[in-house]
């Protein structure tokens, strides 16, 4: 009978996804019903909510940004920097936005420790994963995106970061672009221990090699 009515509600033009608002100047807008569905206090609605869009995002055709009327910049669309700000349905009792999480893949789990929060809900496109900013490859920017967690969320777990710059050696030869400008733009590399930890530019650091400690001292 669940199957009956829903075929009769399609037919009769009832929506079976969340509606989005494609403006005039190119941007794509959430509906409010959507914007209700994102910001819900309730967890397993924004869980059903982004499988449903998970399950339909190849036919809603949404970009991730846009060429402003004016020609002179590109933004994200409307629809995107919701979904990148909306708390993230999780299994820890934390709240953090989507492009602060992780898919919970072999690869991601495997190289990034400590606390990482990883979405909870079955979402299979990849495109919708760009779209709301969760990390679901594991490369430089993975790297650098949990490096700067661990700074933001303070003290550090000295094997944790020790594992993300072995990690970022390795990728050196295929991403030395991004990872050099990250860290010349950004104070990532962790000096001291623990609450006393300090986070310096390459330039105010030095490092002194020894058999026991990595990148722990002036």
């Amino acid at each position: 009978d669940l199957e009956r009515w829903r075929t009769f509600f399609a037919r009769i033009g009832v929506l079976q996804v969340p509606k989005v608002v494609r403006e005039q100047s190119g941007d794509v807008s959430c509906s409010d019903e959507l914007t209700a569905l994102l910001r819900s206090v309730d967890q397993g609605v924004r869980r059903l909510t982004l499988e449903c869009l998970s399950k339909n995002w190849g036919a809603y055709g949404i970009p991730i940004s846009y060429v402003t009327r004016n020609g002179r910049g590109v933004q994200k669309t409307q629809v995107v920097r919701v979904l990148r700000s909306a708390i993230a349905p999780t299994r820890r009792r934390v709240s953090v936005p989507l492009e602060q999480t992780y898919h919970d893949r072999p690869e991601i789990r495997e190289v990034l420790t400590g606390n990482v929060v990883f979405v909870d809900a079955i979402l299979t496109d990849d495109r919708f994963l760009d779209a709301c900013g969760i990390t679901y490859k594991f490369n430089a920017e993975a790297c650098l995106k949990r490096l700067r967690q661990i700074r933001d969320e303070g003290g550090s777990t000295k094997e944790a970061v020790r594992a993300i710059y072995r990690q970022l050696e390795r990728l050196w030869n295929s991403d030395n672009s991004t990872i050099e400008a990250a860290f010349r733009a950004e104070r990532l590399i962790a000096v001291g221990r623990g609450e006393d930890t300090t986070w310096v530019f390459p330039s105010e650091a030095c490092w002194r090699p020894s058999n026991i400690r990595l990148l722990d001292s002036r």
